[in-house]
């Protein structure tokens, strides 16, 4: 489980605490971290016990000159003296013969340091001008060699420095701890041969061949590059995959001549350097690999590898800046690679089931997570299963377990069926049978599934069952009573009324119109014709259109009124305005009568109800639009949104409780958390989930927004901010190992 702290809080990384955060933080490096080149030569060296000359030449480049070299020698001591009496005068010569050896002469480099175990020895030197910094330089050795007492004598071995920026070596009791470090060089005697009785030749034939220009063959029967393959030893380790120099053993001391002795020593590459890195991000490139032939003064040559390796400089203050972030990253890939499954229903109703007849339905699992998900049905003692089998008798799913690899697919089958003996058990009164499956992931959560089925002896019950259940009864929900509908009807008929009325009164001013354009025009034909028409329009009558309803005769009188009226006066401007007049008067009398109906039924208290409805939500909607989303306005509103929308793809954020208070205050949590389910579908889904039936509602919003708060404040943190100050130094980091066996 990972604790986040508080806001306040200072968080400080420090790798090595948590492995799937330094994982993170690794991968992140770009963020927090600069790159420089820097060079390393190595070079491993069987001295035989020779006492050194004051110089080596040849044994490092001229041409090239390394930041940092490591030598390693074997057998430089192998006096029975000095396993009792720790004698250094061997090794300081061997350390100032080396020093003279180097490029440029002894005062261009200084020791770091050196460690030394018996004859075993290995020293650390850096060039002078190197600008790279080295600290928390520590040494180690372990012995495993012949055994007196309870001790092991160093005649076997290996010796080791850890430095920090150019290496790192961690120790726990009894071993070396070599792995936690960024770059590994393993070099020195590694003692391993050629399986030459494979091949149908003799040692001599091996000797010919391995002083011809045919040497490389023998390198498909060499013991360690066998081993490496195979990965039974140095695994991940690498090592160049062609030598371009003959083998570095067995000579006659002095000569370039192999071993001539009564033993007559099969040459091989005992001398080996390989290297390792924790990862991609690391760059080590293996520049050369070479043997010095001119140097003779042992039975092994002296080999020399040189190397350029990209060292890293971390930013404190950056990686700190990211700690929390990358403790919720580390989260949510664990959460990624535990077994997640997807499956094609997650209720099964079988319907009806008859006697004796199976029925069966068809579930598809699907492995949407990145590992492989292994599922099995838990059994469930319940009082429909009392067995406590996986599922009820009348019930049989198969297969009961099974492995599906990632992005496949499998089937399971779910068949109900029922004989004599499960019906006779079966309470008769109650035709529905259930049940609830278990599918548990292994490392994962259950998933529940419900299943339900109908058991009829026969399909005559059955066919009665769905009849019963397709009946539907036409029901009047609401009755509005007679009264509501009396007035409706009324008002129907006086609107329809005045309708008629204000149509003819319409059709009467336009008539007026025209006859006023028409008398007040110059044109003699026009004159004409309405001195024709004035006496037709003075003795025409209005006549009712059904004389015979007695039921209509209020409505006609009041009609024949009105067009007396307008008959009158259709001699005149004054006319028309009266007409106009009683137009306007019958049109505002027809919506007194509206409002009243209206306002005194059932319908104006909806109409009204309504109303206030539609402002309450205009409101609402006005508040909601005047809140702005938790990731507008921050310096990346893109990774902020993406960020805080993952929130709730993961229960566990709204479930721990939150260690402190959050930035926004309650109110606006409110309406904030009413805009963010409209935006976020997912949180909407796990709040039904959680509350209330794991936490309150409070609860829920309080530890979803203090998470929220965080999210903001990774977010700022990481804005680029403009300064005057003088930037604080960088410390490289990268982690390295030189091994000496």
């Amino acid at each position: 489980m990972t604790f986040y702290s508080t806001p306040a809080s200072k968080a400080i990384y420090v790798p090595g605490r948590d492995p799937s955060v330094d994982d993170v933080m690794r991968s992140w490096q770009h963020r927090y971290c600069t790159f420089e080149d820097t060079s390393i030569c190595i070079s491993t060296f069987n001295v035989n016990g020779r006492s050194p000359p004051a110089i080596l030449k040849g044994w490092f480049s001229d041409s090239r000159r390394a930041d940092f070299y490591a030598v390693g020698l074997q057998e430089m001591d192998l006096s029975v003296g000095t396993y009792i009496i720790d004698n250094t005068k061997k090794m300081e010569d061997w350390i100032e013969c080396i020093r003279a050896s180097l490029p440029g002469g002894s005062n261009q480099y200084h020791i770091i340091t050196s460690m030394r175990l018996v004859g075993i020895f290995v020293v650390l030197f850096k060039q002078n001008r190197c600008k790279v910094r080295v600290t928390d330089v520590s040494t180690n050795y372990v012995a495993t060699g012949i055994s007196v007492l309870v001790n092991k004598l160093g005649n076997k071995g290996a010796t080791a420095i850890s430095a920090r920026d150019v290496s790192q070596l961690s120790f726990l009791p009894g071993r070396l701890n070599i792995y936690d470090h960024d770059v590994i060089f393993w070099f020195g005697d590694l003692n391993y041969r050629l399986n030459w009785e494979r091949v149908a030749c003799s040692g001599e034939d091996i000797r010919i061949m391995a002083s011809s220009s045919n040497y490389r063959s023998l390198l498909k029967n060499d013991q360690l590059k066998e081993q490496i393959k195979i990965g039974a030893v140095f695994v991940g380790f690498h090592e160049k995959e062609i030598f371009d120099f003959r083998p570095t053993y067995k000579y006659d001391v002095g000569t370039d001549v192999w071993d001539s002795s009564e033993k007559g020593r099969v040459p091989a590459w005992t001398d080996r350097i390989l290297w390792w890195t924790s990862g991609q991000e690391m760059v080590v490139e293996q520049k050369s690999l070479q043997s010095i032939n001119n140097i003779s003064i042992s039975d092994h040559k002296p080999v020399v590898g040189e190397f350029r390796i990209v060292l890293k400089c971390v930013d404190q203050k950056k990686a700190n800046g990211l700690y929390e972030e990358a403790i919720r990253e580390a989260d949510r890939r664990a959460n990624e690679l535990l077994p997640q499954i997807q499956l094609s229903q997650m209720e099964v109703e079988f319907g009806h089931v008859l006697l004796l007849e199976p029925k069966t339905i068809i579930i598809t699992i699907k492995n949407t997570g990145k590992s492989q998900a292994w599922f099995r049905f838990k059994n469930q003692p319940s009082v429909v299963n009392p067995s406590g089998t996986i599922c009820a008798p009348w019930l049989t799913v198969s297969p009961s377990h099974y492995l599906i690899p990632i992005q496949q697919s499998t089937q399971i089958s779910l068949t109900a069926f029922i004989d004599e003996t499960i019906a006779a058990n079966l309470d008769q009164s109650k035709p529905v049978l259930q049940d609830i499956l278990v599918l548990s992931l292994d490392n994962g959560r259950d998933h529940f599934i419900p299943v339900s089925a109908k058991f009829f002896r026969n399909r005559t019950e059955a066919g009665l069952d769905s009849l019963l259940v397709n009946q539907t009864n036409d029901v009047n929900l609401i009755d509005f009573g007679k009264r509501y509908f009396s007035e409706i009807e009324k008002f129907s008929k006086m609107a329809s009324w005045f309708g008629d009325i204000k149509k003819k009164l319409q059709d009467t001013v336009s008539a007026i119109e025209q006859q006023m354009k028409a008398e007040n025009s110059d044109d003699p034909e026009q004159q004409q014709v309405v001195a024709e028409e004035k006496p037709k329009l003075e003795n025409s009558e209005p006549k009712p259109e059904n004389e015979e309803n007695p039921e209509n005769a209020d409505e006609e009188k009041q009609e024949e009124v009105a067009f007396a009226g307008g008959k009158g006066l259709l001699s005149g401007f004054d006319a028309g305005k009266f007409l106009k007049d009683t137009t306007a008067f019958a049109t505002k009398q027809l919506e007194v009568v509206k409002t009243a109906v209206i306002d005194k039924s059932m319908l104006g208290e909806l109409n009204r109800d309504q109303t206030e409805f539609e402002r309450q939500l205009e409101e609402e909607k006005k508040k909601n639009d005047s809140v702005t989303l938790p990731w507008e306005g921050l310096p990346d509103e893109n990774l902020a949104k993406k960020k805080i929308l993952a929130l709730s793809l993961d229960s566990r954020n709204f479930l721990r409780d939150s260690p402190g208070d959050s930035e926004f205050p309650a109110q606006k949590q409110e309406a904030m958390a009413a805009k963010l389910i409209g935006v976020d579908s997912n949180l909407g889904k796990v709040r039904f989930q959680l509350v209330p039936k794991k936490l309150t509602e409070q609860k829920f919003w309080s530890n979803y927004f203090y998470r929220v708060g965080l999210i903001r404040q990774s977010i700022l943190m990481n804005e680029p901010v403009r300064t005057s100050k003088t930037p604080e130094p960088q410390v490289c980091e990268t982690r390295m190992k030189f091994l000496n066996v």
